[in-house]
């Protein structure tokens, strides 16, 4: 039988007591959760998160020492329009940080 793991869904940079619906890095860590997925498309689409604001919370995931599974994907207005590959390449570029220079 495999192993079976827990994870969280990070939705905040930092302790900001901005409410109880956001889950922080290191909410998980003291949990000794070490898995984090981040870029959901949910919360892309219905909190607006864009692209640069989803790698700033891989970054600052990995910087607190988190391993992180990051969603891509595109809507499908975005695949009927055939602009996937754009929009991927995008996303990727953010998480990776080629978008914009961060300090997390």
């Amino acid at each position: 039988m495999g192993s079976i793991f827990v994870n969280g869904a990070l939705s905040a940079l930092g302790l900001k007591p901005v409410g109880s619906l956001f889950l922080f890095a290191e909410m998980l860590l003291n949990l000794s959760i070490p898995w984090v997925i981040i870029g959901h498309s949910e919360r892309r689409l219905l909190l607006g998160e864009p692209n640069e604001f989803v790698g700033d919370k891989v970054a600052y995931a990995l910087d607190r020492g988190l391993k992180v599974i990051t969603s891509v994907g595109e809507t499908p207005e975005q695949r009927e329009s055939r602009s996937t590959m754009a929009v991927v390449a995008a996303q990727t570029k953010a998480i990776a940080g080629e978008e914009n220079s961060r300090s997390c």
